[in-house]
């Protein structure tokens, strides 16, 4: 397979049909994974991440996720046979506000300061967009946050969203010519 750059994304449907209990294996997922581009059988063999999540759950359990987020079965230490059905919804139209947009022009324009640390701060966008997970290194964490805030602006259309200024940074070139004299 080949690496998938693209910012549209399916969705997959997993449905349970019975109780997976931890010894059962089930589905491990890492999250926010889908956001470092990798050709999957790169990561194909690997089967702990410091953050990693087992599917356990009550039969007839949904679970929706991004194509991209990493996931495997794990080994099956029951005698009894596992099963899981799954779906995948490709878009048939461009993935820009799909959901209730009521309250995203409130975030519009306002920036926090870098590693802002207040506690009692309403969860926000730019606050959720910002949290590193477990399993992000230190410098490469940073470009999980860059990749973040390019699906957001890509799913809500506003171009001007950041979280610290990171990809406000990145996109600042200069194209003048300095003048000689």
């Amino acid at each position: 397979s080949i690496i998938d750059t693209r910012m549209h994304f399916d969705i997959q449907l997993m449905y349970f049909p019975h109780d997976i209990p931890l010894a059962m294996g089930g589905t491990l997922l890492l999250p926010s994974s889908h956001f470092r581009r990798i050709n999957e059988m790169d990561i194909a063999r690997y089967q702990n991440f410091i953050g990693q999540i087992p599917m356990v759950c009550k039969a007839g359990t949904i679970l929706l996720l991004h194509h991209g987020i990493w996931h495997c079965g794990r080994r099956n230490e029951t005698e009894q046979v596992r099963y899981m059905s799954k779906v995948r919804l490709n878009p048939r139209v461009r993935q820009l506000r799909l959901w209730n947009t009521d309250d995203l022009e409130i975030e519009t324009g306002k920036h926090k300061a870098i590693f802002t640390r207040d506690t009692n701060a309403v969860e926000d966008i730019q606050t959720i967009l910002g949290r590193q997970e477990p399993w992000f290194e230190d410098a490469a964490g940073r470009l999980e946050i860059v990749n973040r805030i390019k699906l957001w602006r890509f799913l809500t259309g506003d171009n001007n969203f950041d979280v610290h200024y990171w990809l406000t940074r990145l996109e600042n070139m200069p194209e003048n010519l300095a003048l000689a004299a």
